[in-house]
């Protein structure tokens, strides 16, 4: 073989390989798309949208959205040219716009699954989880083999306390991808509501098999430690998932709830500061620890964090309820009682836990806290 042939044997060989090459990452990419609820053709359709693209691959969220913008007002009937926007509307958390472009989606292409879950996401981010229910269902519906719309309505059903139902999504999901240690998480926290902690136990443990450093084991281990109130355990299975992940801001705020049920206030002081301290938007963590304030009887501080949970999130059950535990303590009874209906409204799983809260005991008599009861068992 001459020195030339063999040049050319080589380039040849060379094309093959690239073009193979390429060939399989359309083929993956497809596979992702198909498995996410798109049809196959899909990342042929988005491959016009490499700018915007490359701007939500590399977090410039606002140049994708202008991106977008130029697009849109070019095709305002291309699907994928909302589903985009609507992308970047979701990253910049906004959450109304990102809903309006998902639903343009859904009208222009009401087949495609993927536009259904992603909407889900859009609500359930926008704190409705009645309507992100919905949407997965529907996505489902689309598409029967559906693992991720699957594990989302899990969740949702969790949002709405209704568990038996978040149990069975679950369940669904990981029947389609038994691999995923994602929807054993979603499960053990099913069970664990459910208070079958047993079942809860042996999800938590599944996920050792797939990462043992999976911190998610340990949060909810030390959960179904709590629940049975064996509480130094819990806190061990806090230390360990703070050793393998030390800004875990979801692991300080549940060992701070744990200290809670432990009455060392002081100590749940420390965890949910290390919580504001590493996620200083968290609504959960300014009530948690307005809550220990009001244990502690410093209402003022009480008042302060509560009104920035609500600040956050003005939809948070629990800050409106800790609002509320506050005002009872400092006797505005009536006004304590508006507040405990706007919380139960929001959340009615509340309405039994007002009941047996101890905090309520020295209003539980009064006639305001008589006549919210009786107006919310006919909610």
């Amino acid at each position: 073989m001459s020195p030339l042939t063999a040049i050319v044997v080589c380039f040849i060989i060379l094309v093959i390989l690239v073009l193979s090459m390429l060939l399989i990452n359309r083929i993956n990419q497809a596979q992702r798309f198909e498995k996410n609820g798109y049809p196959i053709t899909f990342g042929a359709r988005i491959a016009k949208f490499r700018t915007v693209t490359r701007h939500l691959e590399s977090e410039r969220f606002q140049e994708a959205l202008d991106s977008c913008n130029k697009f849109v007002e070019r095709n305002p009937k291309q699907a994928v040219a909302h589903w985009l926007r609507g992308a970047a509307h979701s990253a910049l958390k906004n959450h109304q716009a990102a809903l309006a472009d998902f639903s343009k989606s859904i009208e222009l292409e009401p087949q495609i699954a993927g536009y259904y879950r992603e909407r889900g996401v859009a609500f359930e981010s926008a704190g409705d989880a009645p309507m992100a229910l919905s949407d997965f269902i529907r996505a489902t519906e689309l598409k029967p083999d559906f693992a991720e719309a699957f594990f989302e309505m899990g969740y949702a059903y969790i949002r709405i306390e209704k568990y038996p139902e978040a149990k069975d999504a679950f369940t669904k999901a990981i029947e389609l991808s038994p691999r995923t240690s994602r929807y054993y998480e979603g499960r053990s926290k099913a069970y664990l509501e459910m208070q079958d902690y047993e079942r809860a136990l042996l999800d938590a443990n599944k996920i050792i098999e797939f990462n043992s450093y999976n911190v998610s084991v340990y949060l909810i281990r030390a959960l179904i430690s709590a629940r049975s109130k064996n509480y130094e355990d819990a806190l061990a299975n806090y230390r360990k998932a703070l050793e393998i992940s030390p800004q875990n801001a979801l692991a300080y705020n549940d060992q701070g709830v744990t200290y809670v049920q432990m009455n060392d206030f002081a100590a749940a002081l420390e965890s949910f500061n290390k919580v504001i301290e590493f996620e200083s938007d968290n609504a959960r963590a300014y009530s948690n620890r307005g809550s220990v304030y009001a244990k502690m009887k410093d209402y003022e501080s009480a008042k302060a964090d509560l009104a920035r949970s609500l600040e956050i999130d003005p939809r948070y059950p629990m800050a409106i309820y800790n609002m509320a535990n506050v005002l009872a303590a400092e006797n505005q009874v009536a006004t304590a009682c508006e507040w405990l209906k706007r919380a139960i409204l929001l959340r009615r799983s509340l309405f039994q836990f007002v009941q047996d809260d101890e905090d309520f005991a020295f209003i539980r008599n009064t006639p305001e806290f008589k006549a919210l009861l009786d107006e919310m068992k006919e909610v």
